[in-house]
């Protein structure tokens, strides 16, 4: 693994060539680190330095820690680091003083991000060179520890890097050394691409609860902070990034919530003279006491009028030429307000209508509600862009035909149909083979077009199944790659660069199983919902035998008198993709245990909804 310069400037990110500082400080690490140019922003800082703290095992970043406005190099990697090497900083300053006292302005930053340490220098040549020459000593030995080697081992040869010389030459070692990462939470396995003979006979993943993955895989996915405006009709399936509130009351004006007659209700009970007749497309008129007007509902209530008697509590008194003269009443207890909507009764001018993170619903309803308040175009969470992964050499795609060994790719068809369902316009990545070549290439071509990908099979103990291996090659950190479930083991979270990469099994409601309880839930909170699965308790209807794993069993689930039933979906297998039809939620059992062995009907169980029952 080796190291990488971002020198911050908006001046070099423009024109590489006017850049003396990169070359500088490859000249003092004696290796031809690669170099990356950055404009003096703060997103994209981070995005650099995260993007390469996943990849190399020292980042440096030159430029953007003095004081002018757009100095924002040590906000944007202080943000980032997870812990901070004060040490480190503090042996820069001290150096740094002894040249001139202008180093008190300074502000650097050190610390590690995952398993790479990052450390801000000065955008000069020489301040930045001074730094750097200042941690020599130190930064092999860092550089190691950080990796998860020994500690103790490392402290028996400190010593002997004391010098600058010795430790420029120890830097250059260790940077240009492979990192070797420790076995869980987002490190590596130095995985490799192993013949059949030689790939391991069991799983150097340990295997980890449901609860501890989802947690993990939550974790990892950022809240979004990108927004963008659309028009309220294309809006579904969006969540809302900002509260918003009412530009005007709803109703605007008084308004009858009835068909009938619009009265003074201390005139009731009586006779009363038809004075005029509104419509709701009709301006508002005064009432004269002692007289009713006809109103249709949703029109503007008469000034003057304090109620609206309905159609069905009336008789015609008198009528002429088939018209209504006069009105009978026959309500009595009428109190002033009756049937009529206040203004602001519904919606009052400049209440929130809609909090920040509330989903648009295919329902209509969030639509309707801005669409009566004025509301053409809705601020919604950009959305994150999924991609869709199939691997296997006998897999064919669902319109060819099929021989020999070859079956019908049904996983990406799945996924990429409920990722549309989710409002997610999802981008097939097709079928990669079993090959390390071709699917590096599929998956380096997956990681420039997405940042969230979803792929299937290769990730079992098979002498095929290259994901993980490939994963690691490409710089990622594989998060778990077991969790005690079924179906569902073999499932791997990692991450390459700031893509999320969700590994499912190859089985189809292995898979589908997977994508409801990892995928959909990460996917959500990307996109600033605030998603939480659906648990509620249901008998069922009948024994069940418990596995040695946790369970996950797809049933539908009917409402009865007596509450709510369930019914399986057929035969459970795995591989079983016609155990999802119907399914409309995930029965949660819980593992074997020498006291229990299988759950009679009628016990009590959580379950998980998928969709509406």
């Amino acid at each position: 693994m080796d190291s990488v310069i971002i020198v911050v400037s908006d001046t070099c990110a423009s024109d590489p060539s006017k850049d003396a500082t990169g070359p500088a400080l490859q000249n003092v690490l004696q290796t031809n680190n690669n170099i990356v140019y950055v404009a003096d922003d703060k997103k994209a800082i981070q995005s650099a330095v995260r993007h390469n703290a996943a990849k190399y095992a020292l980042v440096v970043t030159a430029g953007g820690t003095g004081f002018s406005p757009r100095d924002t190099t040590p906000e944007a990697v202080y943000e980032l680091i997870d812990r901070p090497a004060p040490g480190i900083v503090t042996a820069m300053l001290v150096e740094s003083l002894k040249i001139t006292p202008l180093a008190a302005l300074a502000r650097p930053v050190a610390g590690t991000i995952g398993h790479s340490l990052v450390i801000t220098v000065p955008g000069s040549p020489k301040g930045a060179v001074e730094n750097i020459q200042a941690v020599l000593p130190v930064l092999t030995h860092a550089i190691k520890l950080v990796s998860g080697e020994s500690s103790r081992d490392l402290h028996s040869s400190a010593k002997s890097s004391a010098d600058p010389a010795t430790a420029q030459q120890t830097v250059v070692a260790a940077i240009s050394t492979p990192t070797k990462l420790c076995p869980h939470h987002g490190h590596g396995k130095g995985l490799k691409f192993y013949g059949s003979a030689q790939r391991p006979r069991e799983s150097p993943f340990p295997m980890i609860s449901f609860e501890d993955a989802y947690k993990i895989v939550m974790d990892a996915a950022a809240e979004p902070t990108l927004r963008t405006d659309v028009a309220l009709f294309n809006a579904v399936g969006r969540v809302i990034a900002d509260d918003i509130h009412a530009r005007v009351d709803v109703p605007q004006f008084r308004a009858s919530i009835v068909d009938g007659y619009a009265v003074l209700h201390s005139d009731c009970p009586g006779i009363l003279p038809l004075a005029e007749v509104v419509t709701a497309s009709k301006d508002t008129i005064k009432l004269k006491p002692g007289t009713c007007v006809r109103i249709t509902t949703g029109a503007p209530v008469p000034h003057g009028a304090t109620a609206v008697i309905p159609v069905e509590n009336t008789t015609v008194a008198e009528e002429k030429d088939g018209k209504e003269v006069a009105i009978k009443i026959h309500a009595s207890g009428v109190g002033a307000g009756d049937n009529i909507r206040e203004i602001g009764s519904d919606i009052a001018k400049g209440s929130c209508v809609l909090a920040k993170g509330t989903p648009i619903s295919s329902l209509g309803g969030e639509v309707g509600l801005l669409a009566s308040i004025g509301i053409p175009a809705v601020r919604v969470f950009e959305q994150p862009v999924v991609g869709v992964l199939s691997t296997g050499d006998e897999l064919v795609s669902v319109d060819s035909q099929v021989c020999g060994s070859q079956v019908r790719d049904s996983n990406r068809p799945m996924l990429l149909a409920a990722l549309n369902a989710a409002g997610i316009d999802p981008v097939d990545l097709g079928i990669a083979p079993d090959k390390e070549a071709d699917l590096l290439r599929s998956l380096r071509y997956a990681l420039s077009k997405v940042n969230v990908l979803i792929t299937t099979g290769g990730v079992s103990m098979g002498e095929l199944d290259l994901l993980k291996p490939a994963i690691e090659e490409l710089g990622g950190q594989i998060h778990f790659g077991r969790v005690n479930m079924k179906p569902g083991k073999p499932i791997t979270f990692a991450t390459i660069g700031e893509t999320l990469v969700f590994a499912l099994p190859g089985n189809p409601a292995s898979a589908s199983v997977c994508y409801s309880l990892f995928v959909q839930p990460c996917i959500d909170k990307l996109r600033g919902h605030a998603y939480e699965h659906r648990h509620f308790s249901v008998a069922i209807s009948r024994d069940v035998k418990l596995d040695t794993r946790p369970e996950f069993q797809r049933v539908h689930i009917k409402f009865s008198p007596d509450g709510p039933r369930t019914e399986s979906t057929g035969f459970q297998r795995s591989s079983a993709i016609s155990s999802m039809v119907g399914a409309n939620a995930l029965l949660c059992l819980p593992a074997r245990t020498d006291d229990v062995q299988e759950l009679k009907a009628g016990s009590h169980v959580p379950a998980i909804l998928l969709n509406s029952l």
